[in-house]
């Protein structure tokens, strides 16, 4: 299991996996958090103020639950690498970033 906080702040849920890697071996019990917070298709805030690091596996998680909540997804405490890795993907684009929590 991945340690982790969940706080609902304003109808958000507020996901923060404590982990300094999203990447391949994480990705699947981050991924199984998610589905877990996000049945009824409430909106999701995943806190990363922990990640040093995401891979295409981390952004997966990210994307595919973005697709499933129908764009309801923002992240939020992006480190400068991992802030780095969404401009080059272009995710930024797609994904709500929030420097705070959302409101």
């Amino acid at each position: 299991m991945l340690p982790h906080d969940v706080a609902i702040a304003d109808g958000v849920v507020i996901l923060t996996p404590h982990a300094r890697r999203l990447d391949a071996h994480v990705a699947p019990a981050l991924r199984a958090l998610v589905l877990e917070h996000i049945e009824g298709g409430c909106r999701l805030c995943l806190d990363l103020a922990h990640v040093q690091f995401i891979d295409s596996s981390g952004l997966g998680v990210v994307v595919a639950a973005l697709k499933r909540l129908g764009g309801a997804l923002s992240v939020r405490a992006l480190s400068l690498s991992v802030r780095t890795t969404f401009e080059i993907t272009t995710l930024d684009r797609i994904v709500i970033i929030e420097e705070t929590v959302p409101r």
